[in-house]
């Protein structure tokens, strides 16, 4: 399974140049006249962080995002996020999106890693790691409303860490430049 991951990685990754060549093809008598529009995106993820199994809870969930954008049709974009998910444990969650999106709809999977903070409850003098990572896979989805640079964008995404479920869902503002 981590060969197939890497592989769809490396795949999209050396695909995404094809996709980002100029449609004018040298052509400069159009130059001027097209709306040029935003390639990068930055935004701001509020939401929450729902654990389905046994013993299920849900935490406030924050998360600072960026996605540079290949403009063709559809778009491909390729981003970066940094998530924190707060509550009776802490978790720092970075990952790396990639996917289309497609008049408004967006779909990714984002290869990631998990920086958890256990607190355990031990006897006084035992050493046990108190903090551990894990790699896990995030595959989302989401709406983008566009409002000239501005964009509102509801979302859900499912996580797989570990053999357990998470469902992360909320609302990012972006602002495009």
């Amino acid at each position: 399974m981590k060969y197939l991951i890497y592989s769809l990685f490396c795949l999209m990754l050396f695909a995404t140049p094809l996709f980002s060549q100029d449609e004018n093809n040298g052509n400069t008598e159009n130059v001027g006249t097209v709306e040029e529009e935003n390639t990068n995106e930055i935004g701001l993820f509020l939401g929450a962080t729902s654990f389905t199994g046994a013993g299920s809870w849900t935490s406030f969930t924050t998360a600072l995002e960026y996605e540079h954008l290949f403009i063709a049709n559809p778009t491909i974009f390729i981003g970066a996020y940094g998530e924190y998910v707060t509550g009776d444990h802490s978790e720092f969650l970075l990952g790396v999106p990639i996917g289309v999106e497609l008049s408004g709809l967006k779909l990714y999977f984002a290869p990631s890693l998990d920086f958890e903070k256990e607190t355990p409850e031990v006897p006084e003098g035992e050493n046990l790691k108190e903090s551990t990572t894990k790699f896990f896979v995030r595959f989302g989805t989401g709406y983008k409303f566009q409002f000239s640079n501005v964009s509102l964008t509801p979302n859900i995404a499912l996580d797989i860490i570990s053999s357990k479920t998470f469902i992360v869902y909320g609302l990012t503002l972006g602002i495009g430049f």
